[in-house]
């Protein structure tokens, strides 16, 4: 159900969907290297549904995520790492303790990406 409210929330404009194609990019990857490296399969980590319905529904929330195109793409990959790193902790609650500590700092993403933008138009 998240996968086809996913294909469905894409079309909506308003909705910042680089933040949650981004994050389970990352997210995946990172666990497909992880798995591959040690040659074992955890259905826990790969197979999660808590961790989807969390990029999908709660990590792209307007109040608590980057307004820029730029800064939604490093809170993407951001979000998918910490995640990741979490998920050795508490597999179900790692994307949320990610998206709690993302949601403190989100601005700073925008901040980045909009000096940097300053930098390059100077140049």
């Amino acid at each position: 159900m998240s996968i086809i409210s996913l294909v469905i929330l894409i079309c909506n404009i308003e909705y910042k969907s680089q933040i949650t194609i981004l994050s389970i990019l990352t997210y995946y990857l990172f666990i497909i290297i992880y798995l591959v490296i040690k040659g074992s399969f955890n259905p826990d980590l790969l197979l999660n549904s808590n961790i989807l319905f969390a990029f999908i529904f709660i990590a792209p929330l307007s109040l608590y995520s980057p307004y820029s195109k730029g800064g939604g793409y490093l809170y993407g990959i951001a979000l998918g790492l910490l995640t990741f790193l979490f998920s050795f902790i508490a597999v179900s609650a790692g994307v949320y303790i990610s998206i709690l500590a993302l949601s403190f700092v989100h601005k700073l993403f925008d901040k980045f990406i909009t000096k940097n933008n300053n930098l390059v138009e100077v140049l």
